[in-house]
């Protein structure tokens, strides 16, 4: 890949960490809708006509105090082809992508996952939505991770499934 398109994904990445942010440092306290979250672009050679995800957007929803937000994401090859995931960023340090290996070679058929850790210690209620790139032989990919920051007395007050509340 061009070191321009490096930049360009390096930019765009730090765009949607201060937007996530605001100028507080903080999670937002007024959420926006996911649906709201930029479509990846992908370069010519797309990879999701060779790389099947389970999502391409995970939420969590945590209580304010909790310290990681956990995600997991499912790929498969789809394709005829080996596919390999050469590189992961993503949009913020906070947040942290971990491949089984790196590169990462997908056979025809092949399964596997990509863990990735939100560090949230110490933010206030919001929302923080955070980006993970992945740069592979036929394109990149940008999956995206949503965690929900509830204040324990908000927790207790909003229709929240149990499951779904780390802690």
């Amino acid at each position: 890949m061009k070191h321009g398109a490096r930049f360009l994904i390096v930019l765009n990445a730090i765009g949607l960490c201060l937007i996530a942010l605001g100028a507080s440092g903080t999670a937002t306290n007024n959420p926006a809708p996911l649906h709201n979250v930029p479509s990846p672009v992908h370069p010519a050679s797309e990879p999701d006509k060779f790389l099947k995800w389970d999502s391409i957007t995970k939420e969590q929803t945590i209580l304010e105090g909790t310290n990681l937000a956990h995600f997991t994401f499912y790929v498969t090859n789809v394709s005829t082809a080996t596919v390999t995931i050469q590189e992961v960023y993503t949009s913020c340090g906070c947040t942290a992508a971990e491949l089984p290996q790196q590169p990462w070679p997908l056979a025809p058929g092949d399964t596997g996952k990509v863990s990735v850790a939100m560090d949230v210690a110490g933010l206030t209620e919001g929302v923080i939505i955070r980006t993970v790139t992945l740069l592979t032989d036929k394109g990149h990919q940008v999956l995206y991770v949503k965690t929900t920051v509830l204040s324990e007395t908000n927790a207790a007050s909003q229709p929240v499934p149990a499951a779904s509340i780390q802690q």
